[in-house]
């Protein structure tokens, strides 16, 4: 992945207050978290709405962009993988928000995590982009994959985890893994070609 690419830009337009670059930002990377937000909540929070979980979490990471810092001149990686470990702690909390409720015998959603505290236009931005239709073809492209597919493009792709601790979870070799995951991302860069996955590099 190279230093210019897309990604890495809109997040240098996000950090510096910019709202057109923001909400290109969230159309962008919001279909990964969808897919990692299925994936992760299916057993545990079913009756959860995906959207809603993503949306939160990027009120909860607008504020933390300006304090990412690249790494070799690139945004893309850190960005996706902090919106991910975002997305899996508040998908942790929600369940143990759930499990005390049950304690307590009290409403589940009393103890929720709440709304961050953003500017209305920040909120608006955020909620248009998720509404648009622009990110539709990545979409697609992430709901046609196997879920042994999916699987491995949120523990491997989306957030971040090495062959080793994915290989453990899948009962496989680290190297069955890499193997994998190259294939993969060969087939989403010719489903989307020019797309986000140019911008991932292979083992």
């Amino acid at each position: 992945m190279e230093s210019g690419d897309e990604t890495t830009r809109l997040v240098r337009l996000a950090r510096g207050g910019d709202a057109d670059g923001l909400g290109q930002l969230v159309q962008r990377l919001s279909p990964l978290l969808t897919t990692q937000a299925r994936f992760r909540a299916a057993r545990s929070l079913p009756d959860v709405d995906p959207d809603e979980l993503v949306q939160e979490v990027w009120l909860r990471a607008i504020p933390r962009l300006p304090e990412l810092d690249a790494r070799d001149g690139r945004h893309t990686p850190v960005v996706v993988r902090f919106l991910a470990t975002t997305l899996l702690n508040l998908t942790n909390e929600l369940v143990r928000s759930r499990i005390r409720a049950r304690r307590t015998l009290a409403d589940g959603g009393s103890d929720a995590p709440g709304v961050s505290a953003l500017p209305d236009e920040t909120v608006g931005v955020v909620s248009r982009a998720l509404r648009s239709e622009r990110h539709d073809e990545l979409t697609r492209a992430l709901v046609e994959l196997t879920p042994e597919e999916r699987e491995l493009v949120v523990l491997r792709g989306i957030e971040q985890q090495d062959n080793q601790d994915v290989a453990a979870l899948l009962g496989q070799t680290p190297n069955a893994v890499s193997l994998r995951y190259n294939r993969l991302l060969r087939k989403l860069r010719d489903k989307l070609r020019g797309g986000l996955f140019d911008e991932w590099r292979e083992d």
